[in-house]
């Protein structure tokens, strides 16, 4: 025997001996084991029932929760869609008018801050001429402590010079009172001849009558004494010249004392007149540097004010952007309903039947339903769109037992109509 059952055969004491009135071990087991497959085939079986009973169940639900779904879409009534579009626009009227609110408010933060950057820019500007001003003062400083410096040193040279031109005079002078004294000892001591001479010239008139040899001594003294007298004449003529040279030197030595006080004088003047330039060309340097510093400071706060209105012109620019979304979106709500009137109708039928979906088309409204697949439908309403433009109403049908889920069907008919119908094409312009 196969299977692991157990081989009656092989018991050769099965046939011999008493017979037995109770069943054997094995044959217990068999029926158990009988029983049990019994009950579970009859188990898996009711299971299997309850299953599908749960199945159809669960569809049933949902067909009725879809088709509830549908009957509370198709009694929406247009009140309710009049009021539900009230209220999105009172909520669009509100948020518009916070948003102009708000971008009202930027402007005129925006206007202050470019009053600001003006104000600082004149501010700028006006410091940048001062500093302009100042800068030419201070050339013009420069350039006279320049021809100040210049002139105080030819004042130098010359004083120099004229120094040593009186020094040269006033040793003129030493040598011209030393000659005077010298010719002033040699007249006296020509005098004193003179004298001499005339006395002698006395003695020889009182002794002429003595004899040639005195008249002889008389005429060498008349010869010295005129001699004498010549000599003593030049001497003085000499003396009054060198008298005169000296009157003339110490004339050109009191012009000379004047010019040199007037340029010690002039001098002093120069080197005060030179210090106070100085002075005020510091002041003038210091006072540039604080304007270079301040013009720091304002370029530095109309780079940071340029941020701020940058900052905020982007603001402005996004809440205007948002605020034409939002114009964009209040006007598609003041936009009529979607309605059929004077449009051309196309009718679209989707179900599934055996798990295969099932596409229909009528082109009109009195014609009948033509059956195709989806991309052939596609076509057509494709055809259609480019054939009747903005006029093309697409009618969307999902039949009750259409066995498609409600996502399905909304989803189907969401893409129809945003591919084709009219309302739509308005919508994405």
């Amino acid at each position: 025997m196969s299977r692991n059952f157990p081989d009656y055969h092989s018991f050769p004491d099965r046939d011999t001996g008493d017979e037995s009135f109770w069943p054997s071990f094995t044959d217990i087991m068999m029926v158990i084991t009988m029983v049990f497959l019994l009950v579970t085939v009859m188990a898996i079986t009711n299971n299997w029932k309850l299953v599908t009973d749960l199945q159809k169940s669960i569809e049933a639900q949902r067909l009725a929760a879809e088709h509830a779904l549908d009957t509370d879409a198709a009694n929406s009534t247009l009140e309710d869609r009049m009021k539900l579009v009230e209220q999105r626009l009172a909520g669009a009227k509100l948020e518009s008018a916070n948003k102009q609110l708000v971008n009202e408010k930027l402007q005129a933060e925006l206007d202050k801050v470019r009053e600001n950057i003006a104000d600082i820019e004149r501010q700028l500007n006006a410091s940048i001429e001062l500093l302009q001003k100042r800068d030419v003062t201070i050339s013009q400083r420069e350039e006279q402590l320049a021809n100040i410096t210049a002139d105080r040193d030819k004042q130098l040279t010359t004083l120099a010079s004229r120094a040593a031109a009186l020094a040269a005079l006033q040793q003129t002078q030493v040598s011209s009172q030393q000659q005077v004294a010298r010719l002033q000892e040699a007249l006296q001591l020509k005098q004193g001849e003179l004298q001499d001479a005339r006395v002698l010239l006395k003695q020889s008139q009182v002794l002429v009558s003595e004899g040639d040899d005195s008249k002889i001594q008389l005429n060498q003294a008349l010869q010295k004494l005129a001699d004498t007298e010549k000599l003593l004449a030049s001497t003085q003529d000499g003396q009054k010249r060198s008298e005169e040279a000296l009157a003339a030197s110490l004339d050109r030595q009191a012009k000379n004392d004047q010019q040199l006080q007037a340029t010690l004088v002039s001098q002093k003047l120069s080197e005060q007149q030179l210090n106070a330039m100085r002075d005020e060309l510091t002041a003038l340097q210091e006072s540039k540097q604080s304007e270079v510093e301040n013009l720091a400071s304002l370029q530095q706060e109309i780079a940071r004010l340029n941020t701020l209105r940058n900052e905020d012109e982007t603001k402005l620019l996004s809440m205007k952007g948002e605020f034409d979304s939002l114009d964009t979106k209040y006007q598609k709500l003041l936009r009529p309903a979607r309605s059929s009137a004077g449009k051309v109708v196309v009718s679209v039928w989707f179900s599934k039947q055996g798990g295969r979906d099932i596409y229909k088309i009528r082109e009109q409204a009195n014609g009948e339903f033509r059956t195709l697949t989806r991309k052939e439908m596609a076509t057509s309403l494709a055809r259609l769109k480019d054939k009747h433009g903005k006029e093309l109403y697409v009618k969307v049908i999902i039949p009750e037992n259409s066995g498609l889920s409600y996502n399905d069907a909304w989803t189907f008919t969401t893409e129809m109509q945003r591919a084709y119908d009219y309302y739509y094409q308005d919508n994405e312009e």
